[in-house]
């Protein structure tokens, strides 16, 4: 209710929002990129694309169950 009251803070948590959103956005295309054939075939840039994704996953804030689920299904995908 308060957050439809004051105009300042649902900007603010719609700012909150859309960073987190662009997060998960980045994370999602540096995944994709692990599936592409020149990545597949060269171990060194695999191998540094799966540090970076893996920091990236573990950055994901925790809250709400989105980005929780995001989270878990990422670090399950980045097992295997």
């Amino acid at each position: 209710m308060a957050r439809a009251t004051y105009p300042l803070l649902n900007a603010f948590y719609a700012n909150q929002e859309s960073l987190l959103t662009d997060e998960i956005r980045t994370l999602d295309m540096n995944m994709h990129f692990l599936c592409q054939e020149n990545t597949l075939n060269d171990s060194t840039i695999f191998q540094n694309l799966i540090q970076e994704v893996t920091q990236e996953n573990t950055a994901l804030p925790i809250g709400r169950l989105f980005e929780n689920y995001e989270k878990d299904l990422n670090r399950i995908y980045l097992v295997f």
